[in-house]
This record gives C-alpha cells, sequence and structure tokens, in this order.
C-alpha cells in the first residue's frame, strides 16, 4: 500500500487495502489514511466513504491527516454538509483543524453563496486561532463580483484587528482588484499596498496595479502623490508614468505637459514616445495647437520619431479649433513621413472636415463625404477604414442623410466581402458570437452596430428593427448586445411583448443572452414569451432559464422584478407577487437592499387584505426604521417619514443616501418647500442628484446666484462630479434670469470643453439647446453631433 501510493497507483492502492479485507488482514490506520488520501486524489467520494466506514466498523478513530484529507475532498467536490460536519467533529475531537481546512469549507461555503456559514466558520478559526489570509480569499472574491463595498471593508477590518497578515504576493493582487470592483475609498487602496512593502512583497507591477485602481475610481492627485511617495523603495518605470498620463488625457493639457516635462527630474524615468503621444492625445482633445508644435519639436531633439499617433493628435488638435489649413500642412508632413495612407491619419482628416461649420449637421457631413469620394478617385479605393468609415455613416445619418450613410456601408462591405466569405469558411462556428472574431467579420459587426446604436440613440422602434433584422439575415454572427437595445428601445416604447419577442427570438437563433438582457425582462415581467405557464410562476420560468445561462441571480435581477410588480400593483392587479419573489431571494441567498424593500412594502400597502405576514417578513429583514420610512412614503405620509428621519438620527443611525434624496423629492412634488430647505442641508453628503432637485426651484425662478451659492455648498472645489444635469439646471437658471446670464453660460461652456461629465444623450441635446440661445454660434459648437431640440418649442 505504501509503495503504490508513493508512486501514485491509486488504484492498486486500493486493490491492496481490498486484499487485507478479504484476507482478514488487520488493516492500520496508516493504511487507511493512504486508502482515503489516493479515494481524496481522484475525487472518488463513495469509495472513500466505504473506507471510512470500514474504519469505523473496526474500532479504528480517523486521525487528524485523515480528517483533512475528508475535508479537502469533500469541499473540493462540493459536498458542503459532509464538509462541515467533518470540520465540526475534529473540533469537538480536540484535533484542532488547521488553517487550510477551516479555509476549505469557507470557500466551499462560498461557492454555494452561504455567505452567512462562511461568516461562522471564518469567526470559528479566528477562535481557534487557525487563520490565515486563505480563510478570508473566497469571501473577499464573492463580495467583489456582488459589488459589495461595505461588506468588504469590513472583512479587511477583521484581518487588521485580529493581525491576520498576508505573505503571500498572489494574495495582494486579489484585494486590490476588489477593492478596485466595490469602488471603495482609496485609503483602503493605499493602506493595502502599504502593508505589502512592509512584507517586502510590494514591485512595479504591485504599483502599477494600484496606480490604475486610483484612477479608476478618480483619484488622480492620489495615484500622482503614491507614484513620487515610492519612487525611492519601488521605482515607478515607464508603464506607471503612461498610466498616469493617460487619466491626465482628459484634463487640461497644462497638467500632462507638466507631468511630462518632470518626469525624468522627479522620477528617474526618461519619457518615451508613447508619453509624448498621450500628451498630444491631450492636446488633440482640448484643441491645444500651440502646445503641439513645441511637443514635436521637443520629441525631436530628445531622438524620439514622431509616428502615426503623433501626427494624428497634431490633425486632430487643428481640427477642434477649425484650422483646416494647419491640419493639412500636418497631412502633408505625415505622408512625407510615410503615414499618409494609414488608417488613424485618413480618420484624423475625416474628423476635420467634420468638425466644420458643427452647427449645421448637414454642412460637415456632405463635405466629408465628398472628401472621401474623392479620396477614392484618386487612389481607386475606398479610403476610410471600419472605423472611419463608422464615423462618417454616424454624422450622415444625424444630418438625415440615410442613403449616403447605406452607399457608405456597401463600400466597405465591398472590400470586407472577400475576407468574410474566407473567414466563414475557415472558422467551424460562428454564431456563439464569443471569444475574437475574424478581422472582416468583426469589422463588420463594427460597421453594423453604428446603425443599430444610432437609431436605438434616437429611440427610433421601426429602424432599429430593421436593421437588427438585415444582420440577423446577413453572414455576420449577431451580437446580444443589439438585442439588448432594441429590447430597450421596445421598453422605453411600451411595446412588451415585441420585448418579449425579441427574447424569445435569441432563444430560436441558439444566441446566449446576457444579464443586461435578463434584468430588462424582469422589468416587464415573461409573460408567456417561452411558452405556457404550467405550475411555475413567470418569475420562476425566469429565473430557471438566467441559471441555465449559468449566471448567478444578482439583486438587481430581483429588484426589477420586485419594480415590475409595483408597477402592476399600482394598476390594480391584485396579484402582484411580492411574497414569491422574496422566497426566490431567500433561496437564492440575495438579500433584500433597500429599493428592493421600498417595492415590496408598496406592494403589500396595495394589495390590502392582511398582509401582516408578509410584511413582517420584509421589514425583519432589512433596517427597520428605514423601512418604516419606505413605507410612510408609499402611503404618502411624508409627515411621518421625517419623523422617523429624525429618529433614526436621534439613535445614531444614519440614513442612506438614497432614503434622504427619496425624502427630498416627496417634499418636492408635495410642494412643501420651506421643509424640502430645511432638509436639504440636513443631508451630511448631498448627491448631484439632491443638488438638480434643489437646484431646479432657484433655476425656475431665474435666480443664477442662488444655483451657484447651492453648486458651492455641495460639490466645493470638486465640480468633476458635476453631471449633465447639473449643468443643466445652471444653464436654465442663465435663460430664465432677466437679462440672460451669458457670462456663467460662457463659464459653464468652457467647463464642458475641459470636461467630459455623464449624462444622457437627451441631455446634451437640451444643454445645447441653453448655450445656442445664450451664446448663439460659439454655444452651438458644443457636443459636434448632438441635435440640440427644436428651439422655438424649446424655448
Amino acid at each position: 500500500v505504501n509503495v503504490n501510493s508513493q508512486s501514485g497507483n491509486n488504484s492498486l492502492v486500493r486493490n491492496w487495502i481490498a486484499a487485507m479485507e478479504r484476507d482478514g488482514v488487520p488493516i492500520s490506520t496508516q493504511a487507511y489514511y493512504l486508502a482515503i488520501d489516493t479515494c481524496m486524489r481522484d475525487g472518488n467520494i463513495p469509495r472513500m466513504q466505504s473506507f471510512l466506514e470500514s474504519m469505523r466498523e473496526q474500532g479504528i478513530r480517523p486521525t487528524r491527516n485523515i480528517y483533512r484529507s475528508l475535508i479537502k475532498s469533500y469541499s473540493e467536490n462540493k459536498y458542503l454538509g459532509a464538509a462541515q460536519d467533518t470540520l465540526e467533529t475534529m473540533i469537538d475531537e480536540n484535533l484542532d483543524p488547521d488553517a487550510h481546512s477551516y479555509a476549505q469549507v469557507i470557500n466551499c461555503c462560498c461557492a454555494f453563496g452561504e455567505t452567512k456559514a462562511a461568516h461562522i466558520w471564518l469567526n470559528k478559526a479566528i477562535q481557534h486561532n487557525s487563520v490565515n489570509s486563505e480563510c478570508f480569499i473566497s469571501l473577499i472574491s464573492l463580495y467583489k463580483e456582488d459589488k459589495d463595498s461595505e461588506k468588504l471593508l469590513q472583512l479587511l477590518d477583521t484581518m487588521e484587528k485580529f493581525e491576520v497578515t498576508p505573505r503571500e504576493r498572489s494574495f495582494y493582487p486579489i484585494v486590490f482588484k476588489a477593492l478596485s470592483a466595490t469602488k471603495a475609498n482609496h485609503e483602503y487602496v493605499v493602506k493595502w499596498l502599504d502593508r505589502m512593502q512592509a512584507q517586502g512583497l510590494a514591485d512595479v507591477v504591485a504599483l502599477n496595479e494600484v496606480l490604475t485602481i486610483l484612477i479608476e475610481n478618480g483619484n488622480i492627485d492620489v495615484a500622482e502623490e503614491v507614484l513620487h511617495q515610492t519612487r525611492p523603495s519601488i521605482g515607478p518605470n515607464h508603464i506607471s508614468c503612461s498610466i498616469i498620463l493617460q487619466a491626465l488625457e482628459k484634463g487640461v493639457p497644462e497638467r500632462a505637459v507638466s507631468f511630462l516635462l518632470n518626469m525624468l527630474l522627479s522620477l528617474r524615468v526618461a519619457p518615451q514616445e508613447l508619453h509624448y503621444n498621450s500628451v498630444l492625445r491631450s492636446c488633440a482633445r482640448h484643441g491645444d495647437s500651440n502646445t503641439v508644435k513645441g511637443l514635436i519639436e521637443s520629441m525631436i531633439s530628445n531622438g524620439l520619431n514622431p509616428n502615426a499617433s503623433t501626427y494624428e493628435s497634431a490633425i486632430r488638435a487643428h481640427a477642434k479649433r477649425y484650422e483646416l489649413k494647419q491640419a493639412e500642412k500636418w497631412f502633408d508632413i505625415a505622408k512625407k513621413a510615410g503615414y499618409g495612407e494609414g488608417d488613424v491619419i485618413l480618420n484624423a482628416m475625416l474628423e476635420v472636415e467634420l468638425s466644420l461649420d458643427s452647427g449645421n449637421n448637414v454642412v460637415p457631413a456632405t463635405r466629408a463625404l465628398n472628401w472621401a469620394r474623392e479620396m477614392k478617385k484618386s487612389s481607386g479605393a475606398w479610403p476610410l477604414n471600419y472605423q472611419g468609415t463608422a464615423t462618417l455613416i454616424k454624422s450622415l445619418l444625424e444630418a438625415g442623410m440615410e442613403s449616403q450613410a447605406r452607399d457608405c456601408l456597401e463600400e466597405i462591405l465591398s472590400r470586407l466581402k472577400r475576407g468574410i466569405e474566407t473567414a466563414i469558411l475557415k472558422a467551424s462556428d460562428l454564431s456563439a458570437s464569443t471569444g475574437t472574431l475574424p478581422g472582416p467579420i468583426a469589422e463588420a459587426r463594427y460597421l453594423l452596430e453604428a446603425f443599430i446604436w444610432f437609431y436605438s440613440s434616437k429611440k427610433n422602434e421601426a429602424k432599429i428593427s430593421e436593421w437588427l433584422d438585415r444582420a440577423i439575415s446577413s453572414n455576420v454572427p449577431v451580437d446580444s448586445r443589439w438585442f439588448s437595445m432594441a429590447i430597450q428601445v421596445h421598453i422605453v416604447r411600451g411595446n412588451v411583448q415585441a420585448a418579449r419577442s425579441r427574447f424569445r427570438q435569441m432563444h430560436d437563433l441558439g444566441l446566449k443572452r446576457n444579464e443586461v438582457i435578463y434584468n430588462q425582462i424582469a422589468s416587464i415581467g415573461l409573460g408567456e414569451c417561452m411558452g405556457k405557464l404550467n405550475e411555475d410562476t413567470e418569475e420562476e420560468r425566469l429565473l430557471h432559464l438566467l441559471k441555465a445561462d449559468q449566471f448567478r441571480p444578482k439583486v438587481g435581477f430581483f429588484r426589477r422584478m420586485l419594480g415590475h410588480a409595483a408597477n402592476k400593483a399600482r394598476e390594480g392587479d391584485s396579484l402582484s407577487r411580492s411574497d414569491i419573489i422574496i422566497n426566490l431571494m431567500e433561496d437564492e441567498h440575495v438579500e433584500l437592499d433597500e429599493t428592493c424593500t421600498r417595492y415590496a412594502l408598496e406592494i403589500v400597502s396595495r394589495k390590502g387584505g392582511n398582509n401582516e405576514k408578509i410584511k413582517k417578513k420584509i421589514v425583519d429583514s432589512t433596517n427597520y426604521l428605514q423601512a418604516q420610512v419606505h413605507d410612510c412614503l408609499n402611503r404618502n405620509n411624508v409627515t411621518s417619514a421625517l419623523k422617523l428621519i429624525m429618529e433614526m438620527r436621534q439613535n445614531g443611525e444614519e440614513p442612506s443616501q438614497k432614503l434622504y434624496s427619496r425624502v427630498l423629492g416627496k417634499l418636492l412634488r408635495e410642494n412643501m418647500l420651506d421643509d424640502a430647505k430645511k432638509f436639504f442641508y440636513l443631508i451630511p453628503q448631498p448627491s448631484s442628484y439632491d443638488f438638480t432637485l434643489m437646484a431646479s426651484i432657484h433655476a425656475r425662478e431665474g435666480s443664477v446666484s442662488r444655483v451657484l451659492n447651492l453648486r458651492d455648498y455641495v460639490f466645493g472645489a470638486s465640480t468633476e462630479e458635476m453631471d449633465l444635469d447639473c449643468y443643466q439646471v445652471l444653464l436654465q437658471a442663465c435663460f430664465k434670469s432677466s437679462p440672460p446670464d451669458q457670462k456663467t453660460a460662457r463659464e459653464v461652456l468652457h467647463q464642458l470643453k475641459i470636461r467630459e461629465p455623464t449624462g444622457k444623450y437627451s441631455t446634451k441635446g437640451h444643454i445645447k439647446g441653453y448655450l445656442t440661445k445664450l451664446l448663439g454660434e460659439e454655444g452651438a459648437k458644443v457636443f459636434p453631433g448632438v441635435k440640440a431640440p427644436n428651439l422655438k418649442k424649446f424655448e
């Protein structure tokens, strides 16, 4: 048995044990351990349990090593109950389970979504002083997947409290990725880099990962500070500097230029072509054509060679300032350097044509189309690649020139046709639309998406259906995102049956539906689009389909289900099944969040009758007072909601941001303006949404000064957090003031040029409308390609 175990002959080990049993030879504890260990390695659970029973029949007590093998095998093969029972037996028999055994059971709990059980075992590991970093990995990964920052940070605080110090380098990237996914406070990211340095495990790869995380979460200043602080100990490289410069691209060029010029002196990193090109892209983005020439001269003097990206930025910088002649000069220089026929240069020249007369969509689109046709005449081939063609198509569609956009599509599809046919002949299966597709097919998809995306943004139901059907009938594999766009347009237009039909069509085509699509269908209900419902409810059927597509149901999925049920309850549907949905959430170990609680309580309050049992269940599963506030708001009892908010604050419970916003919105809708103003200043950190709600009162009055005072109170110096809605309400105040406030409007225009605030496409149109009315042609140049609403109707 021993010889065969050492040589890895697992089946022979079991054969010799069987021979010993047959011949009546007493089997030692060590022999049983070897037999069980081989079963563990093979994943042969039934045989392993058979050996365990034989041991017990002979009165042999399993050793610590045997229990460890059992736990490892049960955990890896997802026998959760058996793994937990075995670990509990070890504890009862004082066999001191090691941290690895605890970690394996915790991992198994997390695999089944049993977070409560995982935390129980983690606490036992801590209690028995058998805990290490391995015990935390699965829970960290779970909270990362759920994007639950609060629980993740509590878990990391637990590690620090009980002095669990990871000594493996591989652990730290797991933490960094989790902190990034949950958008945790930057202080935690920096703290964990410090811990990694203290263990002597930090290197430039870890530094670059931390810089990326900080920047992704909007902490560029902190990232730059960390970069300088770690120079003596870690030493940044050219990638570190590139990460910072790529983030600075979106800001004003002066800061990127300053960083570039100080790289060698302060960081001991000599600038390379990629660093210069990053700064040049910032200049191009903001139209800083004056700085471009000096940077390119500096490149050459430092022995670096300008490339296609360099010249592209130079051309685009002049395009932004409508300097056609200077852009053409750089185009000539690029041609002499051998880059004139390159896609990026030609695409940049297309942008030059499109940038002119941006107040009128038709003129630049026509000019750009004529330029492309002239280039075709001189070279004999369509000059633009798929990306440039897509840009031209979008501009033509914006100008209402669909037939010309179709012509452009045919131009490049004819160029791609042979490559598509060859790729289809070589590929065994393109229907799955996963992985990397052959170049010509990927490019054709990109072009078709230009049409689908455009009509999706315009909420044009007929056109998006036409183009999606054309894509389905072509040889090009369909992207599930196109269905998602079409389904969203159908939902917005109130065509629920069409949205459900698209969901069914994906099933018929063998396309895998993504989580976004499942969330969309959850928001309108599945109905009977997948066949008649028998014993299942539509919620149960949709959940089954989601899991069959190998997605784990998340709180957002159930939130949309409850939102749909709440809508039905508002329409008087007495069959809204909040209790069924809540039971499904319990079965899937998904906790009610604040919005779910709000919807569930609204459904219960509207159904009438004796619903105290389900109501108690909802309230017990969440913050009691917070749930009571939502219940009051559902019943339009704003006064009671305010009292409960005050009670929460007196008890040391801080209401959530969503709850603050909902109460504020309710006060304004009920025209309780004085109460709304008092309540607003109780909010610890008002959001951009709260600002928009309050500022709209002053904007309607045309009081620019009050809106600005409110802006300073909410955002202070951090106006980067202002979204498009915030700028819209400020412009509304400028427009309503007497006389119209052009000075503030110009400040807003400047802010929009140097920043890229988030928001809806329609909001961009409204902002463009205000700026056009306030500043004329100067304001009309904001957001090129975005169409302002009819100005007479708008005014």
